[in-house]
């Protein structure tokens, strides 16, 4: 069974009519950091587009009062690089998915609608709650059968709720079940250590950076992913840019003092080297002229 939980500021789902339009001042019930929803999209695996979609969501959110985003379909897409259709696009599989919800919808595409998270699934959360060992059955000692197994919901890893005690009908006398909640489990997932690296290094390769500077910058000190986004973002408005993520490193290493690795110049007897094989290959092809003669010699 699954265990949703939405980053909605209420807690529940998104907020539906203008009497809920209180709610969407609310902070979330989980008291999750931009850091912890950033981890939980990278471990949903979203890539490209989709990604800088939900990066941008996730960096022009108001944290303070709501969550609740309205930009238009061409800031969309200039935040992740791509044309409005396939921002657009992206957008629609992400509501799809669950992880976007549209609260208002104008008339007309390329005009800004107003958007809310939506639901996260159980892989993005941590820590995940293992499942309670059954015991064996034997005569006289009835299990727990699979469908009478204990299921737990976010209500029961409440700090206040130690104990969930459940009862199941056993030839007619009442078995109660305890299954008690440890205290890892209670924590909220802000409280869980997270690897900030790792999620810098999955956010970089997102964005193109690859070689053996993506350690280097995935290390700086003082790096977000919402710097990186912004970088990119402002980096991909430029038409006349032709790589972006080569660009990105430069711009990062300047921002946070990082020194990147640079291929050598080869030796000038090496380069040499390599012009005659060179003139070499093109006189067995029968294409030798006055330069690669000169270059034989």
């Amino acid at each position: 069974m699954a265990v949703l939980a939405s980053i909605t500021p209420d807690g529940v789902g998104p907020p539906r009519g203008p009497d809920d339009a209180a709610k969407r001042s609310r902070p979330a019930r989980r008291g999750w950091t931009p850091t912890d929803w950033m981890d939980a999209i990278t471990r949903l695996g979203l890539r490209g587009t989709e990604a800088a979609i939900m990066t941008a969501a996730v960096r022009w959110a108001d944290w303070a009062t709501g969550f609740s985003i309205r930009p238009s379909i061409e800031t969309w897409a200039e935040a992740a690089g791509c044309d409005p259709r396939t921002a657009q696009r992206a957008i629609r599989r992400l509501e799809k998915k669950g992880l976007l919800v549209c609260v208002y919808r104008s008339k007309g595409n390329k005009k800004a609608s107003e958007y809310a998270f939506g639901f996260m699934p159980d892989e993005a959360f941590k820590p995940t709650i293992p499942t309670p060992a059954q015991p064996e059955s034997h005569p006289g000692n009835p299990s727990i059968s699979p469908r009478q197994s204990v299921q737990f919901t976010p209500a029961d890893c409440h700090p206040n709720n130690h104990t969930n005690h459940q009862k199941h009908q056993s030839n007619g006398s009442e078995e109660e079940v305890a299954s008690s909640v440890d205290g890892w489990m209670a924590k909220p997932p802000s409280e869980e250590p997270v690897d900030e690296k790792a999620v810098i290094r999955k956010v970089l390769l997102q964005h193109g950076v690859s070689g053996p500077n993506l350690d280097l910058l995935a290390n700086a000190e003082d790096i977000t992913p919402e710097a990186i986004a912004s970088e990119f973002a402002d980096i991909r408005s430029d038409v006349k840019v032709r790589k972006a993520s080569a660009v990105l490193v430069e711009r990062l290493a300047a921002r946070f003092g990082v020194t990147l690795k640079r291929r050598l110049a080869l030796p000038a007897k090496s380069l040499d080297t390599i012009a005659k094989l060179d003139a070499m290959r093109r006189r067995s092809s029968g294409f030798l002229d006055s330069e690669d003669r000169r270059t034989l010699k």
